[in-house]
């Protein structure tokens, strides 16, 4: 008897390519490992929006295929109106997307369609997937939090969760959700993010502070995010004044949010903190993990979040966290174990909480094993596959 592989479709609007090296890198990761599976044949649809009177305000825009961590990616291209309409956005990517889905599954004959995050993918799928008449797997991301917030989207979005063979949730809170709209309890699967253990592991705190010119014998803070509000960056800094006054803060990120960006700035310097907070700006995937492993404890004050990367990579590193109850945080953080969970907006907890984490000694294998490898993400979500 021959056991042949699953032919997958895996679509994802957030995919790194060769302009956004960094971008989606969470979901090219899984798949990757994914796909190394012996019974799975994976390929990916990470398809570009654009807008042709003013393509260039998309700037460049990737080939048609390329290869990344080992996939065939294909970047078919969908009408998009920017910032205009938002509620079409399923539909446009679904009708823009219909041509080259039908000749590729001629081709191909993929047998299950995986679609990440439920707007735009997931509704775009679902429309996909009732005209070719093939079934998919969708994966809840931290979106959903927004989209319950916007009737027009959050409606088309029911609908492509409902229809799924399964959908792949990343905390508890999801769960909840699904089941409230009414989802088939047996369809849903708790899988959490993982990490790239080769990259995010423990390294020498002496040669990491080295390599970043820091002072080797003061706490460090750091947080990895946008400067976006919902990250909770300013409730960080306004703490940060609240420690030992030789503590450092290091704040690794793209200003995303220039309002906010300059807010932060203007906060660092009227608490007087200049001298110790230091704005690296945004870096390269890989070089994340010498931050980590510099830091004494990572912060993610977020408002809301997904199963956050931030947190899985600093672990990955045997550094604790303490973070807001968001998202996928109170599934992997054990308070006392790995790090500590703190109210949201309250920047004086944090303070608090802070010195605790700096006053104490951790244990480092205790905090990297807390924390899946892609490896394992991959095997759970086989399993979701193979029972379809």
């Amino acid at each position: 008897k021959i056991k042949l592989p699953m032919r997958i479709l895996s679509f994802s609007y957030c995919f790194p390519n060769e302009f956004k090296p960094t971008w989606g890198v969470f979901i090219a990761q899984r798949l990757s490992a994914f796909s190394k599976k012996e019974n799975i044949e994976l390929e990916v649809c990470a398809p570009i929006p654009t807008f042709p009177v003013l393509s260039t305000r998309f700037g460049n825009l990737p080939t048609p295929t390329e290869k990344n961590r080992g996939l065939n990616v294909y970047h078919p291209r969908y009408f998009y109106l920017p910032k205009l309409f938002k509620q079409f956005d399923g539909l446009f990517y679904a009708k823009g997307l219909f041509p080259w889905a039908k000749k590729y599954c001629e081709l191909n004959q993929p047998e299950i369609f995986d679609a990440h995050f439920a707007w735009p993918d997931g509704v775009g799928v679902y429309h996909l997937s009732k005209k070719l008449g093939i079934p998919y797997v969708l994966t809840l991301r931290g979106w959903i939090w927004v989209g319950m917030k916007q009737p027009k989207l959050w409606k088309q979005a029911v609908e492509g969760i409902r229809n799924a063979e399964a959908v792949i949730c990343l905390c508890q809170a999801m769960v909840d959700v699904c089941k409230e709209i009414g989802c088939d309890e047996n369809r849903l699967h708790i899988i959490h993010n993982g990490v790239d253990r080769k990259i995010f592991r423990p390294m020498d705190r002496q040669e990491a502070r080295k390599q970043l010119g820091l002072p080797q014998n003061v706490p460090v803070v750091v947080v990895v995010a946008y400067f976006q509000r919902r990250k909770g960056i300013l409730e960080t800094v306004k703490a940060t004044a609240q420690l030992p006054s030789d503590t450092h803060l290091l704040l690794v990120g793209a200003p995303t949010e220039a309002d906010y960006y300059e807010e932060v700035k203007r906060t660092i310097e009227e608490l007087g903190l200049s001298d110790r907070v230091i704005i690296p700006g945004h870096q390269a995937h890989d070089k994340l993990p010498v931050f980590y492993n510099a830091a004494n404890v990572t912060v993610l004050a977020s408002y809301w979040e997904g199963s956050p990367n931030a947190v899985l990579e600093s672990l990955g590193c045997g550094t604790p966290v303490v973070a807001t109850p968001v998202g996928s945080v109170p599934e992997q953080i054990t308070p006392g174990k790995n790090g500590y969970i703190v109210p949201m907006k309250d920047h004086e907890s944090l303070a608090h909480t802070l010195n605790e984490v700096l006053s104490r000694d951790w244990n480092q294998d205790t905090i990297v094993s807390s924390v899946m490898s892609w490896d394992q993400v991959a095997d759970k979500v086989n399993s979701v596959f193979c029972n379809i």
